[in-house]
């Protein structure tokens, strides 16, 4: 047996060495060293500060390969100039703050220190591509890094013209990183790519890049050829399903009717995701039955999609039911015509959570009674009282409230849980909005410029009840005096 001096000889020696673990606990009871496993991975949440080794020790620099321009997260390598490089990289961190935003919902890893170092890489290539090498932008996944391929030699697009695809590409580095790609649908990842890619982008870019993406040999989501089955020896099966179908189905589930299905849509992401946690045995590992995929078929997403085809269809149809119809002045200024738009949604969360009649009180009626037309009634029918905007605020954002969405003036999605774009959305800052009263109607008002004054209400839509009317009077403030 080894004596006890010997042993902390042995551990003397071997603490500034790396320990492998249970290596020394075969040496006697009194001499175990054994080291808990470390986890980098988005499942573990322990904290783990960063060190040097993490950061980049220049941002910008020249290498054999080109300028390099490298981040926490990012490495853009370019070997045409420099300017795209850093172009590039701004898109990226733009791309990935807009994911983080809409995966604040759903999950919290993605605000872990570690989360994502050294992870993507980026090579904007000036050489003509090889035929393997095309389309114009490309996609590979190499085990949790991903590799982004972008060719902007002669003949070839601009760099500007392939920032929908570039945008696809890092929303679905995003999803591999997260390892959502692992947990969610093939089509609900990619629509998600689509919804990211497609935010501050106008429509008509939007329609090229996914022309561009629906072209033979387009690149599909990096990580997900990893969670199939082998249908050959050096083969996986990879699914095929309509990119544009699954871009509208998510675009949808997040905006029809003014934001309806959004709070179920995350449900089903969030059960999703629990579902294929629960079959985790060790580390960030996610096995199955033989001949069983990830996740299971026909999982809470896709029933949800399956449950919703019928609004789905309806929404197809009338993309915009559940905004109000603006009745505005084309030949008024533009600032007039974009207050409008921005008082139009505050009149539209102002009805969606006004204070409901009291029953219980006293109310008056006014009557009238003729020989021929009989009897009639005068008094006008109460609206419901508008809320003031910071009790609708406190309202809109209370914990008692469920999680709930909104579509703003782009007709990007809203959340409950942004305080801050709410606050932007009702002008609390400024104190921007107010309410008055004319005729007995309780409408929204407004300056512009120190030369406008506009005001706003809602009425009904005969023609769509499902879009309200917007109707506003801009009147010019030097004309009153």
């Amino acid at each position: 047996m080894i004596s006890k001096t010997l042993c902390r000889r042995l551990s003397a020696c071997f603490a500034p060495a790396v320990v492998v673990s249970g290596s020394l606990a075969l040496l006697g009871e009194t001499c175990v060293v054994a080291q808990e496993r470390v986890q980098r991975s988005t499942a573990d949440v322990r904290d783990r500060p960063p060190d040097e080794l993490d950061r980049p020790r220049n941002k910008e620099r020249l290498t054999h390969r080109g300028y390099e321009i490298k981040t926490d997260k990012f490495v853009v390598v370019a070997n045409t100039r420099v300017e795209d490089a850093r172009w590039v990289a701004q898109q990226i961190e733009a791309t990935w703050a807009d994911f983080s935003r809409l995966a604040d919902v759903w999950m919290k890893s993605h605000h872990q220190p570690d989360f994502g170092i050294g992870a993507v890489q980026v090579y904007i290539d000036g050489n003509v591509p090889k035929a393997r090498d095309l389309p114009t932008t490309t996609l590979s996944v190499i085990g949790i890094q991903t590799q982004i391929t972008i060719h902007v030699a002669p003949g070839q697009p601009e760099l500007p013209d392939q920032l929908y695809q570039l945008r696809k590409a890092a929303g679905q580095a995003f999803l591999h990183t997260s390892e959502l790609d692992r947990q969610l649908p093939p089509w609900v990842c990619d629509g998600l790519a689509s919804y990211v890619a497609a935010e501050r982008m106008s429509p008509e870019e939007v329609k090229a890049g996914e022309a561009a993406f629906s072209a033979p040999g387009a690149p599909q989501l990096g990580g997900r050829q990893w969670r199939f089955q082998r249908v050959q020896q050096d083969q996986l099966h990879n699914p095929k399903f309509d990119q544009s179908a699954a871009a509208q189905e998510v675009e949808f589930l997040l905006t029809a009717n003014d934001a309806a299905h959004a709070p179920s849509f995350f449900a089903a992401i969030d059960e999703s995701m629990a579902a294929v946690n629960k079959r985790r045995i060790q580390g960030n590992l996610v096995t199955a039955r033989p001949g069983e995929e990830q996740p299971a078929e026909f999982g809470p997403c896709d029933q949800l999609a399956i449950k919703l085809a019928r609004n789905f269809e309806q929404w197809q149809k009338s993309p915009l039911s559940g905004q109000p119809k603006l009745d505005v002045d084309e030949k008024a200024p533009p600032e007039v015509q974009q207050t409008q738009a921005e008082m139009a949604v505050v009149l539209k969360l102002a009805r969606r959570f006004s204070t409901p009649r009291d029953t219980s009180a006293v109310r008056t009626r006014i009557t009238a009674f003729d020989k021929e037309k009989g009897m009639s009634i005068l008094s006008r029918k109460e609206e419901l009282r508008p809320v003031p905007l910071p009790e609708l605020y406190q309202k809109m954002t209370s914990h008692q409230q469920p999680l709930w969405g909104t579509l703003n003036v782009q007709g990007k999605l809203v959340l409950s849980s942004d305080g801050g774009a709410l606050r932007e959305l009702l002008g609390l800052e400024d104190n921007r909005f107010q309410w008055e009263t004319e005729n007995g109607r309780a409408i929204l008002s407004t300056h512009v410029s120190d030369q406008w004054k506009i005001a706003g209400w809602l009425e009904e839509n005969k023609e769509d009840p499902s879009r309200p009317l917007a109707k506003f009077t801009a009147t010019k403030i030097a004309a009153q005096r």
